[in-house]
């Protein structure tokens, strides 16, 4: 279980270089990319280019799922944002901070999570630059994003309704003899058993 919980937490890590890359070109267009601002950039920069080089070909599979269940929840959130007033470049510091804070959230006591000083740096750079934003928004609680965050980190979830932690060829349930077909069982972390059957 600790493995996958690992994974999940480089996923949302992966998503924090995506908003990096956003953020900048949001920042560009408003003529806001110079100065302190830049500074604070080029350190996130600095952060998310550890998990480019360290992801192998599965770990992306992997990411690529997190980013499919992430990606609708920061789009409703940035359109409810941005018709409340709320900058372009402002509301992707918003979610990377949410992130983030979920990230670090989530390590548990004694958990090796290799990327927890980037992080840490990351959140500690854009509460920097959220500290001068001026539009009250900027404190919304982004709760649709953060509840889909909460579901993701915990225990025993599921990735695109595949269950990422639990797994046994043990516990299926095998064909008589005569039958043509095999039954699968899985939580679908809702409290509910999900039936499947595959022919032979």
């Amino acid at each position: 279980m600790a493995k996958y919980n690992i994974i999940k937490k480089n996923g949302l890590y992966d998503i924090l270089d995506f908003l990096y890359y956003d953020l900048v070109l949001f920042l560009q267009e408003e003529k806001r990319y110079s100065g302190k601002v830049k500074a604070c950039c080029d350190s996130v920069k600095r952060c998310v280019k550890h998990i480019e080089k360290d992801a192998t070909e599965d770990d992306c599979l992997y990411y690529g799922q997190i980013l499919s269940s992430i990606k609708p929840k920061l789009i409703g959130e940035y359109k409810r944002l941005r018709h409340k007033g709320l900058g372009k470049a402002d509301c992707v510091i918003c979610f990377i901070i949410k992130i983030s804070e979920a990230i670090l959230d989530s390590i548990e006591s004694g958990e090796q999570f290799i990327y927890k000083l980037q992080v840490q740096e990351i959140l500690e750079s854009m509460q920097s630059l959220h500290s001068n934003i001026r539009n009250w928004n900027k404190d919304d609680k982004l709760y649709k994003l953060w509840n889909e965050l909460d579901r993701l980190m915990r225990p025993k979830t599921v990735i695109s309704g595949i269950p990422v932690d639990n797994f046994s060829l043990y516990e299926i349930e095998h064909p008589k003899d005569g039958e043509e077909k095999v039954v699968l069982q899985s939580n679908s972390g809702r409290g509910s058993v999900k039936v499947t059957e595959i022919d032979l």
